[in-house]
């Protein structure tokens, strides 16, 4: 979890870059690719999944709902590095904290990308969190401002920042710091949902207003049109997954026809 000190300095970090919004790295002279900035994609998944029962009497194994992501994941990244080859990941995921896998994930203090190969084996190595712990419930979005915050500081002018939400169990939904998500949101952050909690029978009850107020506060976010609007997709199935990560990796500039 970040200090307060940290959450204080990202804060007036945020402020300042809204002041100055070219103060980003200026020395990027290279044409955006097919008209379109280059794009810096945050992949922050969900592994704290419940088990699913078998799918049929014939399957005698019991499967996890991240099973069933893979696919699209490999999917939304095949699909957008192929828009733009440049076009980078950095990836998140929510187990008993924020963690952030990969080789120099944090040199010099900047969150650095993951290579196109060490992301397709993450996805194939992706499982399910097995622990069960009541701090699983007590993560804060907040967490997630630091580490994005260094990408915005060391990126190219010509680049447009996306973080990609992929919630799965609604027992455990995060806790938002709305005020400082709409900071990042104003500062040009696209923030887009998939939100598989519905997408199985969970086996335990679920805070029906936590989830509300998130889900009401995601909804705003996919109606504003002021900037670039935001994807929020709730598939009920395995298929509806895939095309909401399909939709995914379209480049956000398609959203305003441009």
């Amino acid at each position: 979890m970040l200090t307060d000190e940290t959450r204080a300095n990202t804060v007036v970090f945020l402020i300042e870059m809204a002041k100055n919004p070219c103060s980003r790295n200026p020395e990027f002279v290279e044409e955006p690719f097919h008209g379109y900035p280059l794009e810096q994609i945050v992949l922050c998944i969900d592994r704290r999944t419940p088990t699913l029962s078998p799918p049929s009497p014939n399957v005698p194994s019991r499967h996890c709902l991240i099973d069933y992501i893979k696919d699209p994941l490999r999917i939304l990244v095949t699909e957008s590095l192929s828009f733009n080859p440049l076009n980078e990941f950095f990836i998140c995921e929510i187990a008993d904290g924020f963690r952030f896998p990969g080789h120099n994930t944090f040199k010099d203090n900047i969150w650095h990308p993951t290579s196109a190969d060490d992301i397709f084996d993450y996805i194939s190595d992706l499982r399910e969190y097995p622990e069960r712990s009541p701090n699983l419930a007590q993560l804060d979005l907040t967490d997630l401002l630091y580490p994005i915050s260094t990408v915005m500081a060391d990126a190219y002018e010509f680049t447009t920042l996306r973080l990609i939400l992929i919630l799965s169990d609604s027992r455990k939904v995060p806790d938002l710091d709305l005020e400082q998500l709409h900071q990042l949101k104003n500062r040009g952050l696209i923030i887009d949902v998939v939100n598989l909690t519905q997408a199985v029978a969970l086996d335990g009850p679920s805070p029906p207003l936590q989830l509300f107020q998130v889900e009401k506060f995601l909804k705003n976010l996919s109606d504003n049109h002021e900037v670039i609007p935001s994807y929020y997709f709730r598939p009920s199935t395995v298929e509806e997954a895939k095309k909401a990560f399909e939709r995914l990796s379209v480049h956000p500039f398609l959203r305003l026809g441009k």
